[in-house]
């Protein structure tokens, strides 16, 4: 998301003095808050995503997230294993929302490519095995 906490806070700051909630009706208006250390409790409770039930974390990622989480039990913070349990079938419908075409779209803009699809968007859409849609499935798909 960014390089560095400085970098996401002044995202924040230039995002929200544009009061976008005067544009968007669905926002909630609130200012950014400036906090530092300081102002946060001594110990922190983090939730933790080991797996989100769909893609396996890559083992170099699934370290780097245990060497974390031991750092902070280690510091005194409280660690909350985080079970996505809907993730899954969460996953399948924002998946039939995004290839309302049968993800013909990507397979055509993939063959006109001239470079191969990475690793991540093969899978996806290998994985992903969806029908064309109707303008009556759309609307079925969005009522729910």
């Amino acid at each position: 998301m960014a390089n560095c906490v400085e970098d996401l806070r002044l995202f924040c700051n230039v995002a929200l003095a544009y009061e976008p909630w005067d544009y968007e009706p669905s926002l909630i208006g609130v200012p950014w808050k400036s906090m530092t250390a300081h102002d946060l409790p001594k110990k922190l409770t983090f939730g933790v995503m080991w797996h989100d039930g769909v893609v396996m974390p890559h083992p170099s990622v699934s370290k780097a997230l245990k060497t974390t989480v031991n750092a902070l039990r280690a510091a005194g913070h409280t660690i909350v294993d985080w079970n996505p349990k809907h993730h899954s079938s969460l996953h399948k419908w924002i998946n039939k929302a995004y290839f309302l075409d049968g993800a013909q779209e990507y397979h055509d803009s993939l063959k006109a490519a001239s470079d191969p699809p990475v690793p991540i968007v093969e899978w996806l859409l290998e994985s992903y095995k969806g029908t064309h849609c109707t303008v009556k499935d759309t609307w079925q798909v969005c009522e729910i």
